[in-house]
């Protein structure tokens, strides 16, 4: 199949990603990360820390999905993210040129979000695990977000961008009492899924 045939595919959590943002079904959310997984298989014909990575956040998602009134719920979908990202950050590592750039957006980033988790959100978190949780999650973001300015494609960055950003909201709404903020959790979550799978078909030569 050509690169836009693989293109092409992405119409399936396009729409998975569009129907979730109307009815409540988890089983949505599953399709879209599980459709985009499959892209990223069939393109690199192979499987990778990209597909794993989409793999596991289909448990961490669960997890978050159902963790109202449940802090250990909670913590399990963060580590489930952690180690989400973890395999995306190996992922960028296999591309990436480990030149000063990455080094010195991951410090930037890193600083930065500490900064505004330190002023707004780790205040008002009271669980010592929760708030040890919430920053090691910043720094696994923060690195595979920075480095994947060393990588090629502004695809996967975009996508990491936008995990940061749906990841933000989710304080902003969980921490910070700002529930507008939740509105738009769920299609910067999606998003990223797509961009990271339109990164592996552009890989291909679309």
């Amino acid at each position: 199949m050509s690169a836009w045939g693989y293109a092409a595919l992405l119409a399936i959590p396009l729409a998975a990603a569009a129907l979730r943002c109307v009815r409540p079904w988890f089983a949505l959310n599953a399709i879209v990360s599980l459709s985009c997984a499959a892209i990223v298989l069939a393109v690199r014909g192979a499987v990778s820390p990209l597909f794993f990575g989409l793999i596991v956040s289909v448990a961490a998602d669960w997890f978050m999905a159902h963790k109202a009134g449940r802090t250990g719920w909670y913590l399990c979908g963060i580590g489930g993210f952690f180690a989400a990202h973890a395999l995306f950050l190996w992922d960028v590592l296999l591309d990436a040129s480990l030149a000063p750039l990455p080094f010195l957006a991951f410090a930037l980033l890193a600083a930065g979000y500490g900064l505004y988790l330190a002023r707004r959100i780790l205040p008002r978190v009271s669980d010592a695990r929760m708030r040890l949780a919430i920053v090691l999650y910043m720094l696994i973001s923060a690195a595979s977000l920075g480095f994947s300015l060393a990588a090629p494609g502004a695809a996967r960055t975009l996508g990491l961008l936008c995990i940061v950003l749906s990841d933000t909201l989710i304080a902003e709404s969980d921490f910070a009492g700002n529930r507008a903020a939740g509105l738009w959790i769920l299609p910067t979550y999606f998003l990223c899924h797509i961009l990271l799978a339109l990164s592996a078909v552009v890989e291909k030569g679309m």
